[in-house]
């Protein structure tokens, strides 16, 4: 495992036990929100399967790269953390908390399973790798 891989499975670990403790805390209206969006970004992936296994069809790598790209769910997270947390306006911080929690969380997981961004093609760029067909 990569010391990359190994980062994002810390950081998978670190998101899954929050949204635990959030989930308890707050309820099943959290827990719903975050495995929303702890999905959301899969959508991506309905109807843009192609003839090989794996490989999502060109016209799709877009739309995918763009929902697995972590910096917006990071800006979602700590944004709604400092609204609920510092600033005490927890009805809205609360939630994009949690929206950003839950799609983090997937984006983590992918990649600690060696999950990452898409080539042009379609394919698959292996998370702690250097592709130049992902330019």
């Amino acid at each position: 495992m990569t010391y990359t891989r190994l980062a994002w499975t810390l950081l998978a670990i670190a998101l899954l036990i929050v949204a635990v403790f959030e989930s308890i805390g707050h309820g099943w209206v959290t827990a719903g929100i975050i495995i929303v969006f702890a999905l959301l970004p899969d959508i991506s992936l309905i109807g843009a399967s192609s003839s090989q296994r794996g490989i999502i069809r060109p016209e799709r790598v877009a739309f995918y790269n763009w929902l697995h790209q972590a910096w917006i769910p990071a800006l979602l997270f700590f944004l709604g953390g400092s609204m609920a947390y510092l600033w005490e306006m927890r009805e809205v911080g609360l939630p994009l908390f949690w929206c950003g929690m839950g799609w983090l969380l997937h984006i983590a997981l992918d990649r600690t399973f060696g999950f990452g961004m898409r080539a042009p093609d379609g394919t698959i760029i292996p998370v702690g790798t250097y592709s130049p067909r992902a330019r």
